[in-house]
């Protein structure tokens, strides 16, 4: 059907029947709806390439086959229906309208989803939802599928419900609201994306779809998000009782911590709430997620201390024997050893053995435990890690090389200390204020002081390290007197033996580090708990402080 170019077309009746394969506005051209007009096309395409007056009529799209939205005018609908069905014949044809990459689409009242597995498909196309407009029917077989670059945009939104999914075969609708009557546009992707809009597709512990938020008034007022997901959508390693929407700081990053994380709610599908999320003035697009500890916000810190069972005078650095002789355990000890509690998401780090296969400055020495602390209230632990040091008094992540993180805590100020299974802890005396980035790197070596208290071991050459010789873990080195560590190393583990000997072990009578226990003969664990710790002074006691 083509209109002529000054021709104005009104259709007055009530389900005007237009049995052709397209209806076309043709350029120059203006198709006026009169009144509550109801037109209604069967099988047939909508082609404005001229003006299109809606009035307060409605547009009615039905049949058994999909149909289009095309033209280069913006078209907008006042009541827009899509009622599809699909014979029995045509079920391989989604019942879908879609919107090519074009002008916007508008809605001005209403858009109702009247059958069943009806689907907007937006490519390039926006549509965009007048100030009162509403959606009426959306559900898991009825909703916008953003399966292009097309964004569902709502103007004047207080509280709205974009009836989303990523293609016409997952609803994850995304509910915003806000109290700015700004517009906001979302799209809903196919998956969580490293980088938020780009970077490979994360592969555990998040719901595997995100939605691209757009505010077109940065800084009208916070928004409010809530997402719907199915338990399908849920990806391996994502726990639902420690997850919460995330916001992409586009690096690699998410912001996920502090109150924002919490359980899912609902039975399948799941929702979650994540309130006052600022848009910044610069911020045009942001991504969010729903996801557990991959999302979470990573605190990241870099600490340098050294052990001093395992220091080596010469080379200024720490051996490695528990490492050359494969005794450092794949699993972090901490978990199984008394006087170390996990709190938080700490406990249970693994490490891959191609990282215990380094050798040099950066090799693996051992196992050490962290704690985060308050900085208001240095005797509250907020979260735990373990994680491991080097040769070089680095201590990393489990990958040997990057700066360990605490996940899902805010920026913000903390004390941190370094604990270790037969070493006194140390702590920083001050209050740090860390971050994802830029990466704080604080080193205890350099100076006494460096510690709280100065609880330190001098180690040579302007260099400070953990004492050692806790053989008990009981946070003091001593030995004589009661729960003293030469008893412990004596009877415990030699059971009275000073002759006796334990080889290739990991154990933490083992003072010096070196894979083997015994009380005489060269390089023994008794003389270096008597002679390196205590100064050959049998009656000095060493303590950690209270932290």
């Amino acid at each position: 059907m083509f209109f002529a170019a000054v021709l104005l077309v009104t259709f007055s009746g009530w389900g005007q029947d237009l049995g052709y394969d397209k209806v076309w506005i043709s350029p120059n051209t203006h198709l006026v709806v009169a009144g509550n007009t109801h037109m209604v096309l069967v099988d047939m395409d909508f082609r404005n390439d001229g003006i299109f007056d809606p009035g307060q009529g409605t547009v009615h799209f039905t049949g058994e086959e999909a149909d289009s939205l095309l033209g280069n005018s913006g078209t907008a609908f006042y009541n827009l229906v899509i009622d599809k069905s699909v014979g029995i014949n045509h079920w391989q044809l989604p019942p879908e309208l879609p919107l090519p990459p074009w002008p916007p689409c508008s809605i001005e009242n209403q858009l109702l989803f009247a059958g069943a597995g009806n689907k907007i498909i937006l490519s390039g196309r926006d549509i965009v939802f007048g100030p009162t407009a509403a959606v009426v029917g959306a559900d898991e077989q009825n909703f916008i599928a953003t399966s292009g670059n097309g964004r569902v945009i709502k103007e004047s939104l207080s509280n709205f419900l974009f009836p989303l999914g990523s293609d016409e075969y997952r609803y994850t609708p995304l509910r915003v609201t806000q109290s700015g009557l700004g517009s906001v546009g979302v799209r809903c992707l196919p998956h969580v994306l490293a980088l938020g809009s780009t970077g490979n597709p994360l592969i555990n512990g998040v719901v595997d779809v995100s939605w691209e938020v757009t505010q077109t008034q940065p800084g009208v007022s916070p928004i409010n998000l809530t997402a719907q997901w199915n338990a399908s959508d849920e990806l391996p390693g994502f726990d639902g009782t420690d997850c919460g929407i995330a916001r992409s700081l586009e690096i690699g990053d998410w912001d996920l911590a502090g109150n924002d994380i919490g359980q899912k709610l609902g039975q399948d599908p799941f929702q979650i709430i994540r309130s006052d999320i600022e848009f910044q003035q610069n911020d045009t697009i942001i991504v969010f997620a729903v996801g557990s500890e991959p999302l979470m916000y990573p605190l990241r810190v870099g600490m340098k201390t050294y052990l001093q069972g395992a220091f080596n005078i010469g080379t200024g650095m720490m051996n490695d024997d528990l490492r050359s002789q494969d005794l450092v355990p794949l699993v972090e000890p901490y978990s199984q050893l008394s006087g170390f509690t996990h709190t938080g998401r700490g406990g249970g780090e693994t490490v891959s053995p191609n990282v215990l296969g380094i050798s040099g400055p950066g090799a693996i020495v051992d196992w050490v435990f962290l704690e985060l602390r308050d900085a208001a209230n240095s005797a509250t632990v907020l979260e735990t890690r373990s994680a491991l040091i080097r040769r070089d008094g680095m201590i990393v992540d489990v990958d040997g090389t990057t700066p360990v993180i605490f996940r899902g805590m805010e920026s913000g100020s903390y004390y941190f200390d370094v604990r270790h299974r037969n070493h006194l802890g140390i702590r920083t005396p001050d209050a740090f204020t860390l971050y994802n980035d830029p990466v704080l790197i604080y080193d205890f070596s350099t100076e006494q002081a460096s510690a709280y208290q100065g609880v330190q071991a001098f180690l040579g050459s302007n260099t400070w390290g953990m004492f050692g010789g806790d053989a008990n873990s009981n946070s003091n080195v001593r030995y004589s007197g009661p729960g003293n560590d030469q008893n412990t190393l004596l009877n415990s583990c030699l059971s009275g033996d000073k002759s006796a000997i334990l080889s290739k072990v990991y154990q933490t009578c083992d003072l010096n580090l070196n894979g083997t226990v015994r009380y005489s003969g060269p390089l023994n664990d008794q003389n270096f708990l008597l002679n390196t710790v205590l100064g050959g002074d049998k009656a000095k006691v060493l303590v950690q402080p209270n932290f």
